[in-house]
């Protein structure tokens, strides 16, 4: 959570320009239950599996550029070894 701002300042400022991400979010491994007094849920509870991203590229090369220079990456959350691009 402590690279989380930083990625999502360059998220969105991609999805506004139009020229990397079209889309993105966690995927979880099931549905969370909620607290009954219907408060968030503490990100320690949510049960991340990963990432998924739409994307616009030029190669796949471009978009593991991408994702190594995402704070994501270089903090630690995303392993950019086990990333999968599909076309």
């Amino acid at each position: 959570m402590e690279v989380r701002p930083a990625h999502m300042e360059g998220a969105i400022k991609s999805v506004v320009n139009g020229d990397f991400i079209v889309m993105g979010g966690a995927y979880l491994t099931h549905h969370p239950t909620l607290p009954a007094d219907g408060s968030p849920l503490p990100d320690k509870d949510i049960p991340f599996a990963g990432s998924a991203m739409v994307v616009i590229a030029e190669s796949r090369e471009e978009v593991m550029r991408k994702i190594r220079e995402d704070p994501y990456t270089k903090g630690g959350v995303w392993d950019a070894d086990n990333a999968r691009i599909w076309s």
